[in-house]
């Protein structure tokens, strides 16, 4: 057996950024944008009001007690006339700062009186409430790398600078295939020994997590060559093929033998964990193909773990795992040494709290979790207060 370490290394070696696409920009949420874009022109344009309230020159408050108001600096509407000593005009939040104004005073810091007014602020300090020409970026800077994720603030960024296409991952094609004689879909009535199938719905489900949503989901018997002949078809017109059940080694565990029928090259079977000790990882052609294991917990957890990150690769991203860090442990937890343990936990205010059901069969626990908990290979005991390894479910 292999490594988790080994295991995510060997996945994202394999793993190499397909073509890109245009895309409309307000289309892109959750693409990865394939392009460094530079800005093209300084954020903000312009020197720019950040309250509302009086343009003035600093020095003449050393000058003047009462200022003559001018005129006014509105939203889209600047003010383009000079003025003498003494005068100010009013402006507005997002206004142009006139050229010989260098300082904002508050209205509330301003008595007026007419078209007169006094300033009270007496802890001004000079330059105040003025966004610069070019200081959020200047014009040529990278605004946004390649292998971005965009978001709902990258598209707004970019938009500012009055881009309306991007270039973005091409949409990947994803079958998810389930086997199982035991299976029986939610429409059907089910006899003593058999169960509903739930992890195709739950697999489509988590590529849409991800904004995948070019997913095909398809059902087998345990059967060698139906498997291998379903198989193949999906490897033709599939980018990632995912089946879960029958990995292990099992009279009815047809998976692996299917996928060597089908020419897939096989590059481990098998990681030092749980749950999720069977999984397998090969590719034949372009296409990658993972084999989880049946129980939904254990496929769930190698989805997060394994399959996330060649899709992120896949699509040319920059972050491959999921967002991980350090948290204390509310509670303990124990094993054998030998295998490094995933567990469901949930987020507290002092850390990370493990949830109770984490057999791979359980997905209530799943269900309540944010985070996965990760318990290195050769830990045996994590006690309350250690430091563990957090990975955010990115539905937390």
């Amino acid at each position: 057996m292999i490594t988790t370490e080994e295991a995510r290394n060997i996945i994202t070696g394999q793993a190499k950024a397909g073509n890109s696409e245009r895309q409309y920009l307000t289309k892109s949420l959750g693409k990865i944008l394939r392009e460094d874009l530079s800005a093209p022109m300084d954020l903000p344009q312009f020197d720019q009001s950040a309250m509302d309230g009086f343009a003035i020159r600093f020095t003449d408050l050393a000058n003047f007690k009462e200022f003559t108001i001018v005129g006014e600096s509105s939203a889209g509407t600047p003010f383009k006339q000079n003025v003498q000593a003494g005068e100010t005009v009013r402006i507005f939040t997002g206004a142009a700062v006139p050229e010989w104004a260098d300082h904002i005073i508050t209205v509330e810091m301003a008595t007026v009186n007419g078209d007169r007014c006094v300033f009270n602020d007496p802890n001004g300090m000079y330059g105040q409430h003025i966004r610069k020409r070019g200081s959020q970026i200047a014009s040529g800077e990278i605004a946004v790398r390649a292998g971005t994720k965009i978001n709902p603030a990258t598209i707004g960024f970019l938009y500012s600078f009055g881009f309306t296409e991007v270039a973005v991952n091409r949409e990947l094609a994803i079958s998810i295939l389930v086997t199982g004689n035991e299976l029986r879909k939610p429409e059907e009535s089910i006899a003593h020994g058999e169960i509903y199938e739930s992890n195709s719905v739950m697999l489509a489900a988590a590529c849409q997590s991800i904004h995948e949503t070019n997913v095909r989901t398809v059902h087998c018997r345990d059967n060698e060559n139906e498997l291998t002949e379903t198989v193949r078809q999906l490897l033709e017109t599939s980018d990632v093929v995912i089946v879960t059940g029958g990995i292990s080694a099992g009279e009815y565990d047809y998976t692996a033998k299917a996928f060597a029928n089908c020419g897939v090259t096989k590059h481990f079977h098998k990681i030092a964990q749980k749950p999720g000790k069977p999984m397998f990882y090969g590719t034949v052609s372009k296409s990658h193909v993972f084999g989880l294991p049946g129980n939904p917990a254990a496929a769930l957890t190698c989805f997060y773990e394994y399959v996330l990150p060649c899709i992120n690769k896949l699509n040319g991203a920059q972050q491959l795992q999921l967002p991980a860090c350090k948290l204390s442990l509310d509670n303990s937890w124990k094993k054998k040494p030998g295998l490094a343990n995933y567990l469901k936990g949930s987020l507290t205010d002092t850390g990370v709290r493990l949830l109770p059901g984490q057999e791979s069969f359980i997905l209530k626990s799943f269900s309540e979790a944010d985070a996965l908990v990760y318990i290195p290979q050769d830990a045996d005991e994590s006690k309350s207060g250690t430091s563990v390894e957090v990975h955010f479910l990115p539905f937390g």
